[in-house]
């Protein structure tokens, strides 16, 4: 999403496609990491931008399995706390979606910061915004049945992306059929 003081989540290819959504598109599972790059001697307080992981405690396995579950998001501001799950599961998760069900997704936020507006993005199309969010935001989203499917949130100050969540994946798959 991000690197040193660059914004890669805005960057488009030829298509006009968001490179992020267009690796998601084509099937791979990824999350959105970011990283400082930075070999000076301010690694880690060069600038605000930040990859927060989501781990059950302050271990290396922890943080590890975070990390290979895609629980993680980006963000390019200090002190955003986040969680995004949709039916009680969060980010990075691969949910088994029926055609014609519902999913419930909620996104918090705890932060100083206040954040003009919130995006949620389904398979690379904004799909919801809501202006001067409140948190807990809720929401409730039909399966689009027809194939697999991936959502993520996007917060924003102004028309700055500030936080960018891994995505949440749907695999649709009929009512008996096992998720794989």
């Amino acid at each position: 999403m991000w690197n040193r003081d660059k914004d890669y989540y805005s960057r488009k290819g030829i298509d006009g496609v968001r490179y992020y959504d267009e690796a998601l598109q084509k099937g791979w599972y990824i999350g959105a990491g970011g990283g400082q790059d930075n070999h000076g001697w301010d690694w880690g307080t060069k600038n605000e931008s930040r990859m927060a992981v989501l781990a059950k405690e302050l271990s290396r396995e922890s943080i590890m399995e975070a990390l290979k579950e895609r629980r993680y998001y980006s963000t390019l501001i200090d002190g955003v706390k986040v969680s995004f799950k949709c039916d009680d599961q969060d980010i990075g998760s691969i949910i088994k979606s029926v055609e014609g069900g519902v999913h419930s997704c909620t996104f918090d936020v705890i932060s100083n910061h206040a954040f003009t507006w919130i995006e949620l993005i389904r398979n690379g199309s904004p799909i919801a915004s809501v202006s001067n969010p409140t948190f807990p935001f809720t929401t409730t989203l039909p399966a689009l049945g027809g194939g697999d499917e991936f959502i993520y949130a996007v917060l924003f100050q102004g028309d700055d992306w500030k936080v960018v969540t891994s995505p949440i994946f749907f695999k649709i798959v009929s009512e008996e059929e096992p998720l794989r």
